[in-house]
């Protein structure tokens, strides 16, 4: 049936090549090469990320990595501040102590005696009662009467318009405390 039809010994042929050769011989696009080797590096940093995220606020807010446009905030500043409170490498006595920067790990804002970190930051330091204020209202008119810093940093098990808001109203509470220097 393959008899006198131009090109079937060459189609033929080419299974045979096939097996002899130690790579591939056909052009891939770059397309396709960027999209496998992103997956497969994704999937390599999941897997060291579900090694190590146990100890850590951010491990708790992101189970699974992946892109948080809704997590942007418009001002780079106020973005990178929330993005080292989801790291606990921001700005405050527990972290700075840690990395000598500062003699204590202690609130010097409030002087409870709590440790400055970004739970008593967020929900306690006794200075920031009235921005605290408006932020728990906010997020009692929104549905969250109860909630936890890990929803304010992220892990809010809503939509992402809602996500997107209490970002927007975390940035308020950040520049309204005067906390930090970068502002």
């Amino acid at each position: 049936s393959h008899c006198n039809i131009s090109g079937n010994d060459i189609v033929d042929q080419l299974p045979n090549n096939g097996r002899t050769l130690n790579g591939i011989t056909y052009p891939v696009e770059l397309n396709d090469l960027q999209y496998q080797t992103q997956k497969q590096m994704l999937w390599i940093w999941q897997q060291l990320w579900d090694i190590q995220r146990q100890n850590r606020i951010f491990g708790l807010i992101k189970p699974i990595l992946g892109n948080w446009y809704w997590c942007r905030h418009d001002s780079r500043a106020l973005d990178t501040i929330m993005t080292k409170m989801r790291l606990e490498k921001v700005g405050l006595n527990k972290y700075l102590q840690r990395v000598n920067l500062s003699p204590t790990d202690l609130c010097a804002q409030c002087n409870s005696g709590d440790i400055e970190d970004v739970s008593h930051y967020l929900l306690y330091c006794q200075k920031y009662t009235a921005q605290r204020y408006r932020l728990f209202t906010f997020m009692r008119n929104i549905g969250f009467p109860r909630f936890t810093i890990n929803i304010l940093l992220g892990a809010a098990e809503t939509d992402s318009d809602t996500k997107c808001k209490i970002t927007s109203e975390l940035g308020s509470y950040i520049l309204s405390t005067n906390r930090f220097d970068t502002l």
